[in-house]
This record gives C-alpha cells, sequence and structure tokens, in this order.
C-alpha cells in the first residue's frame, strides 16, 4: 500500500487551498484578480475548517465599511460553510459589532482596539501584531503573497476549534 509522507499530505493540502482561494469568490471560473479579492477568499477557505459552538443557521461575519476587505467580503453573502449560509453585515464603527457576528474583521486596526472576542466569535485582522494582541486570526503580507497566522488560545477561550490541517498550513501559530 502506497503512503504519502507528512510533507506531501500537507504540501497537496496547501496546493488545494491555495487553488479553492483563487477560485473561491467566483462560479469556479473566475479568478481572483485584486488582493483583497484573495483575502476574502482565504478568510473563506478558514472558515470552512473552523468550528463553532452552538447550531445557528448563518455565519455572522462583520465588516466594517471603510475596510478595503469589505467589498470582498460582500462576495461571501449567501456562500455556504458546512450546513450554514455566510451573512455579511457591514457597520461604520468597530463599536458597533454585536454579539451576533459569528467573525469580526477589523482591517489593520489593533486587536486591542476591539472588545475582546465572545463565546463562538473570532476576530480576524491585518495588524502585524494581531495575534499577539489578542485577535484570533491575522492575514499577513510575505512579499507577494498573503499568508495566516493563528491565536489557538483565543480560539479556546472563544470555544472556538480550528481543524488541525488548517494549524498546520498556518505561517504562524500562538499556542
Amino acid at each position: 500500500m502506497y503512503r504519502r509522507s507528512k510533507h506531501r499530505q500537507k504540501t497537496e493540502w496547501l496546493i488545494a487551498l491555495c487553488g479553492v482561494a483563487l477560485l473561491a469568490l467566483g462560479n469556479g471560473v473566475a479568478v481572483a484578480q485584486e488582493r483583497g479579492d484573495v483575502k476574502a477568499a482565504i478568510v473563506y477557505n478558514i472558515l470552512r475548517f473552523v468550528s463553532f459552538p452552538g447550531s445557528k443557521p448563518t455565519l455572522t461575519v462583520c465588516a466594517r465599511r471603510q475596510d478595503n476587505l469589505t467589498e470582498g467580503l460582500k462576495g461571501l453573502q449567501g456562500r455556504a460553510v458546512a450546513t450554514r449560509k455566510i451573512d455579511v453585515v457591514v457597520y461604520d464603527r468597530l463599536d458597533q459589532a454585536s454579539a451576533d457576528c459569528d467573525v469580526i474583521y477589523v482591517g489593520s486596526a489593533s486587536a486591542r482596539s476591539v472588545q475582546a472576542p465572545t463565546r463562538g466569535q473570532i476576530l480576524i485582522g491585518e495588524h502585524p501584531a494581531f495575534i499577539e494582541q489578542g485577535g484570533t486570526v491575522g492575514l499577513v503580507n510575505f512579499g507577494s503573497q498573503v499568508r495566516f497566522t493563528i491565536n489557538a488560545r483565543a480560539a479556546r477561550n472563544a470555544e472556538v476549534r480550528f481543524s488541525s490541517q488548517l494549524m498546520q498550513l498556518a505561517a504562524r501559530v500562538i499556542s
């Protein structure tokens, strides 16, 4: 029986994730052309490998109107994540994000500038020290690539679980 090495499995999974990220916002034929669309596709693919507590029929993603990723996130409206449909809510200020938000995208703001996530919430941001400040997922630029980092401690505190495969693909994980 042929067994793939862990490194090969991880590489194949990363290639598949990247391919899906590029196609996620289109109907399978369009390639995301803007960096914001790629980041929104990465967010979508991350959400596919996150287990949230409870069984609400929707997964509410909240973003500020002025953030550059908001338009890309709006493209996720109605898409499925497991058995839940994504509902994107746009607000004007960070302090308007409610307890109904499962995912709060804070852009380049510091994780300290928003209230700590409550049960079942994750914070996603692009500040360079986002996960060190208590954010859950950081989107970081490595040259021309966009990668993600994970604060597993913040996820545990919010009773949110990331799949082990996703954790292996992260550029950095804080346990």
